[in-house]
């Protein structure tokens, strides 16, 4: 019962962040930047930075993503971070968003003989929700996918700017893109959104996607100087 409230605080956390005023972005981002630039890292905590990191997008080959973290990474971050965390990590083929892309796009199974289809109605079915209109929301998330691997078939793949889907607010567009924590070696994990996406990138084949970096661990900052 814990987990889910503080879940739910950090829901609440994140969503009053992103509705604060402009200035208040800009005066964190500042600061934030200050700490981060003249490397000033707080020794006797894990978080050893603010909430910044260069709001940027890095080309990456989406194969080199291989597995994700096991808690979605909110908003409300510290984005250089000691600690195991990197070390918290599932094979990303495990990801339900993966199965579910894979079997469809790759073992061109239709909607009811789907393997992982019990999964995700489990998944989206809750009091709100009823199962014939989990069903429904599964069955236009295939749509989905199917548009969208033909759309990077064509285009390749789009940044959400290039796609008219960036934020409102310039310090918080990295938030739509593919986001990615890196270990204290360097290699790329997946956190939190565009699970879909680097999943048709994946199978598409694609060499490079944009994504943003969110988080990286202290030990990885201090012998590189990201």
């Amino acid at each position: 019962m814990i987990q889910p409230i503080k879940l739910k605080l950090i829901r609440l956390r994140e969503k009053c962040w992103f509705k604060s005023p402009y200035w208040l972005h800009v005066i964190d981002y500042k600061i934030s930047q200050f700490f981060f630039e003249n490397r000033v890292l707080f020794k006797l905590f894990k978080n050893k930075g603010l909430r910044y990191f260069p709001r940027k997008i890095t080309y990456i080959d989406p194969n080199s993503i291989t597995h994700y973290d096991r808690d979605r990474f909110f908003a409300s971050i510290y984005y250089v971070q000691s600690g195991d965390w990197d070390l918290k990590k599932n094979p990303l083929c495990e990801k339900l968003q993966q199965k579910f892309v894979r079997e469809l796009l790759v073992e061109k199974k239709s909607i009811e003989n789907l393997n992982c289809l019990e999964e995700y109605l489990q998944k989206i079915t809750n009091s709100a929700t009823t199962r014939d209109q989990a069903m429904t929301i599964i069955r236009n998330k295939a749509e989905k996918c199917l548009d969208l691997c033909e759309k990077m078939k064509k285009d390749g793949y789009l940044t959400q700017k290039e796609l008219g889907k960036s934020s409102w607010n310039r310090f918080n567009t990295w938030y739509d893109e593919i986001r990615v924590s890196m270990d204290r070696n360097g290699k790329y994990i997946l956190n939190g959104s565009g699970n879909h996406r680097l999943a048709v990138a994946q199978v598409l084949k694609l060499k490079k996607v944009p994504a943003v970096v969110i988080r990286v661990h202290s030990q990885y900052y201090m012998d590189k100087k990201c």
